[in-house]
């Protein structure tokens, strides 16, 4: 075998193998792509009562969603003056079902809310008289039905209190 014949096949071989790891490497840039664009999902946290329900105004990024976080969102929020000394106390926050629900946002694909169950009484240890004023977002009983459709813009807590039945 000549020397030129040997070079036109370490000459194919090189470029076949370059352009095989070309294709790999667009195939990760593309999956790393996917990936990001997913953990920039929003996930909206939503203190869910029996009687108001409360909505965090800032929403988490899905790659940002511990429970860390979510906690340190809630602590945010003012507390009754009978509170003020206190951490507040969500009973499902310290459940299987709240971690299996966080695994379940952080798995996910699509943007998504975070509901968390709360008691009368557990929304009740937060303050949100002083942002009565500041709320621009009133939702009528209709659009609270299908709060999961709301474009929610406000730089405030959103509350909405069902009508006394």
């Amino acid at each position: 075998m000549e020397f030129s014949t040997i070079a036109d096949i370490i000459g194919v071989a090189g470029a076949l193998f370059a352009a095989i790891a070309g294709w790999q490497a667009y195939k990760v840039r593309q999956e790393r792509k996917q990936e990001q664009e997913r953990q920039d999902k929003k996930v909206k946290v939503i203190l869910k009562g029996p009687t108001h329900h409360i909505v965090l105004p800032f929403d988490l990024r899905r790659g940002e969603t511990t429970r860390a976080e979510i906690l340190g969102r809630i602590g945010m929020i003012p507390m009754q003056e009978a509170f003020k000394r206190q951490r507040f106390e969500i009973q499902y926050t310290n459940t299987e079902s709240f971690l299996l629900e966080m695994y379940r946002i952080i798995d996910g694909k699509d943007d998504a809310e975070f509901i968390i169950t709360c008691k009368p009484e557990e929304l009740d240890q937060f303050d949100l008289t002083n942002f009565q004023h500041w709320l621009n977002c009133r939702k009528s009983e209709k659009d609270w039905a299908n709060y999961t459709t709301w474009n929610f813009q406000s730089p405030i807590y959103s509350v909405k209190h069902k009508a006394n039945n």
